[in-house]
């Protein structure tokens, strides 16, 4: 891990803006492939999707140990199944697992403590993967739903693992790099909403809200609590508009680690699709006199069978892994070198509060980052309450600003459209009770078991071919 002095405040500063500067919303420059093109071009950020750049060899290398892993040899249904009674559908899975398995060839062993982790683990993995093969066969709920759904509980599991450690957030603003094009785009908002807790709350028969995105979950220092990282993005737009949205997030945390003066250190992304999801990886160009930031495009985990979700949860464990010297660096910095570090890199990342179960809104957050969310740990930021009506035409320099994230104004046509979401939910809901059977426990037996078995790829994990 590199640690130095952080970099010239004139190099990553956000925008100082003059009253001719074109101001754009986020959400506009996502959607438009020319305009984010231009952005971040200007802003130093360079996305690689098979060419010849390499990614770093760090990602590059955890993608192909997965990709070689062998888990047969721990698979002791014994020692994974849950107390008695078993649900029917945990052998059945556990059986594709063990043909998938044998079909890969995995030369790699497990190590003891990724073992006991996945010991632990594996039932609530399975139930991940049968939500979102069940959810399939509904005629109302889509397929992106049911795997954003499953893909948001693994993501919980992953990082609930020290629950003390993490702070959960409503809502989080980043604060864009300068592009020298003079396109200033204005903050992007990552907000909780309720996907995850839908899939938890169905079993419990409470009254949910239809929602997008995981909680984004931090670290914070205790000499200055509301400061915030992030650690790992995810989208769930499967479109041009979902993959910007989270260059937008991994782009903004190496900035944050570059004004702790980090500049070695990886963040990785993931963008999902109605089968599984795509995975990048952001560093700092290094040995030249201007960095930039490269974003990696490295592979795809497809999450059709048990398989790629247990090759998921453990690569989001290896992340979680990684990023512990990180967060025990940062919670041994002083107020004082955190403060510095704040005002030469102009707060490039906003929080509001943390909230209590019982702040959840009525309805559900409007976003520019729409589907998205983010894992973080403590970092740069600053504290302060989510916009309002009242101020929502300015920015935090007090310029005129297209403000729309994070606004509490609701439309005619987004009132309809969150009626209908609540009523597709409904409705969802008693078409699943009607084929899962009565919700009085997460791990009820059901007829799933009896689900068709579906093609997989043997290997689960693709990867992006470099270019020669």
């Amino acid at each position: 891990m590199e640690l130095g002095s952080p970099a010239p405040p004139a190099a990553l500063s956000p925008a100082r803006r003059g009253r001719s500067a074109s101001v754009t919303s986020a959400s506009v420059v996502a959607k438009d492939e020319t305009k984010f093109a231009e952005w971040s071009a200007g802003a130093g950020i360079s996305l690689r999707t098979g060419t010849h750049d390499e990614p770093p060899i760090a990602a590059r290398n955890l993608l192909t140990y997965l990709a070689k892993l062998d888990i047969s040899a721990v698979i002791q249904q014994n020692g994974y199944l849950p107390s008695e009674p078993t649900p029917a559908y945990i052998p059945n899975l556990i059986a594709l697992l063990r043909e998938e398995s044998t079909r890969r060839r995995g030369t790699e062993s497990l190590t003891e403590k990724a073992s006991e982790d996945l010991k632990g683990s594996l039932p609530v993995i399975l139930f991940a993967c049968r939500e979102s093969r069940a959810a399939r066969l509904s005629t109302v709920r889509s397929s992106e739903m049911s795997l954003r759904t499953s893909i948001d509980m693994i993501v919980n599991l992953v990082f609930d693992f020290d629950v003390s450690s993490y702070e959960t957030l409503k809502e989080a603003r980043l604060k864009m790099p300068k592009s020298t094009n003079h396109t200033y785009i204005g903050n992007v908002t990552i907000a909780e909403t309720a996907a995850f807790s839908a899939l938890v709350d169905y079993f419990h028969e409470k009254e949910v809200v239809a929602g997008d995105t995981p909680p984004a979950v931090c670290l914070t220092n205790p000499h200055y609590p509301h400061l915030h990282v992030l650690e790992f993005g995810l989208e769930h737009k499967a479109t041009i508009e979902g993959q910007n949205q989270l260059i937008y997030y991994l782009s903004a945390a190496q900035i944050q680690r570059r004004s702790l003066g980090f500049t070695d250190l990886l963040v990785y992304g993931m963008t999902s699709s109605s089968n599984g999801v795509k995975v990048y990886v952001s560093s700092w160009e290094t040995g030249v006199a201007t960095p930039r930031v490269f974003i990696h495009e490295i592979g795809r985990f497809d999450l059709d069978g048990p398989m790629g979700w247990v090759l998921f949860y453990l690569f989001l464990r290896q992340i979680s892994e990684t990023a512990v010297e990180t967060r025990q660096n940062f919670q041994s910095r002083s107020g004082a070198e955190l403060a510095t570090s704040i005002g030469l890199y102009g707060n490039p990342w906003h929080s509001g509060p943390p909230q209590t179960e019982t702040d959840r809104p009525s309805k559900r957050s409007r976003s520019n980052g729409g589907n998205g969310g983010g894992i973080g740990s403590g970092g740069i930021g600053q504290m302060g309450p989510p916009p309002n009506p009242q101020t929502r035409g300015k920015d935090d320099e007090g310029h005129d600003n297209e403000w729309e994230e994070g606004s509490t104004m609701w439309t005619e046509e987004e009132d309809r459209t969150f009626s209908s979401d609540q009523t597709n939910f409904a409705e969802s809901k008693l078409l699943m009770q009607k084929e899962l059977g009565p919700p009085k426990d997460i791990l009820t037996p059901c007829a799933l078991d009896k689900l068709p078995t579906v093609p997989l790829d043997a290997r689960c994990i693709s990867f992006v071919e470099q270019t020669q």
